[in-house]
C-alpha cells in the first residue's frame, strides 16, 4: 500500500532532479502559485508518477489538486485502484 508521506518525498523528488524545481517545497505548497510549474514541469511531474507507481493519471482526476499534498492523495487513491 502507497502511503502520502511516500507519494510526497517522491513528488519533491521529482521537482527538484527532473523539473529543476528550487526553494522549499512542502505539503501545502501549492503547485502553480508557489512552485510555479508550468505545462512542461507539470507533464514531467505526472509521467514520473505515473511511471513509478504504474497508475494513469488524467485531467479529470486533476480537477481540485492544487497542493503537493492535494497530488500525494491522488496518487494513493488510484494506486488503490484496479489498474486496466
Amino acid at each position: 500500500m502507497t502511503d502520502a508521506a511516500e507519494v510526497q518525498a517522491r513528488i519533491i523528488h521529482i521537482l527538484r532532479s527532473e523539473a529543476q524545481v528550487d526553494g522549499d517545497i512542502q505539503a501545502g505548497s501549492d503547485l502553480l502559485r508557489d512552485l510555479q510549474l508550468d505545462s512542461m514541469s507539470l507533464t514531467v511531474l505526472m509521467v514520473g508518477l505515473e511511471d513509478h507507481y504504474r497508475v494513469r493519471l488524467d485531467g479529470e482526476d486533476a480537477v481540485g489538486v492544487a497542493t503537493v499534498a492535494d497530488l500525494a492523495a491522488l496518487v494513493v487513491r488510484k494506486s488503490a485502484e484496479p489498474q486496466p
